[in-house]
């Protein structure tokens, strides 16, 4: 298997190694601030560390709940629960539908989520209190007004806090956070991002975000990136022009970024869960 020029930067990336210093993991990017959206305050309200930045999920299940086909966006923001939802309503008494927001940070079972929207947490408290055996994913929760923290164990809930040193401040995450822009579902990860925008009643674009060494090794990438969408297949045997067709690729700062209008809504984010999309810098 060959590997590109974009590629070695990748592994630059996570290997911090290629003779230079990487920047601190919470340093600010040198370009601007991203815009505040729902994702970036949604970076904001998760601490930065070790395991929130291996994985980061966002989903506006307000807007999501709008289109017709909603398939592939499966369990983004909320991908460490297991059980369906008719499931958990029986276990604890939680309608996953009636929330409006869903963001995971981490991956299981070192992860933790938080849901925000209209539940009754007294009833969620008592059926989680009288249950023997509960979820995993909900071995621990805290529940307060119209948010809903849950984790495999109790200090990963601690995750979730305003401050310094969030997600938001993050080099790697402001980066992608930046190139997705306002998106309604989101899944982050060191070097590769994939996002759903909703433009309007069954409008949506679907945008990747590949983080390179540098402006200059995101140029080179480009070039490679243009080539693989046209002639190659995922990693799960998907032509690249099914998933992302009549692709438009530009760079953003150190990162290139991918757009795609044609494919069903959500079409990267199923990418994404499967890994293709962290495999796209290489190719055959």
């Amino acid at each position: 298997m060959k590997r590109s020029v974009g590629f070695l930067a990748i592994a630059c990336l996570a290997l911090t190694a290629c003779g230079e210093k990487p920047a601190a993991p919470n340093a600010s990017p040198s370009s601007a601030a991203p815009r505040l959206t729902g994702l970036v305050s949604a970076l904001a309200g998760v601490r930065a560390n070790d395991s929130t930045r291996e994985r980061f999920e966002y989903a506006d299940l307000t807007k999501i709940k709008q289109l017709k086909d909603t398939k592939n966006f499966g369990m983004v923001g909320s991908s460490q629960i297991t059980e369906s939802p008719k499931k958990l309503k029986d276990l604890l008494a939680l309608d996953l539908a009636a929330f409006e927001e869903a963001v995971t940070a981490g991956k299981a079972p070192a992860a933790a989520g938080r849901l925000r929207g209209t539940f009754d947490s007294a009833a969620v408290d008592e059926k989680i209190a009288n249950k023997a055996a509960k979820p995993e994913a909900f071995s621990a929760v805290r529940a307060t007004g119209s948010e809903l923290l849950y984790s495999s164990a109790a200090p990963q809930l601690d995750w979730f806090a305003q401050g310094a040193g969030s997600l938001a401040e993050d080099k790697t995450m402001a980066a992608h956070a930046n190139c997705l822009g306002d998106v309604a579902a989101a899944a982050i990860g060191p070097i590769a991002s994939a996002g759903v925008r909703i433009d309007g009643k069954d409008a949506t674009t679907d945008l990747i975000c590949l983080k390179a060494h540098s402006p200059e090794d995101a140029a080179e990438m480009k070039i490679q990136i243009e080539a693989t969408l046209k002639n190659a297949k995922t990693s799960s045997g998907t032509p690249w022009s099914r998933v992302v067709p009549k692709p438009g690729v530009d760079v953003v700062g150190d990162t290139v970024r991918i757009v795609s209008t044609s494919a069903a809504a959500g079409t990267v984010i199923a990418a994404f869960a499967k890994g293709d999309i962290e495999r796209l810098p290489l190719f055959e």
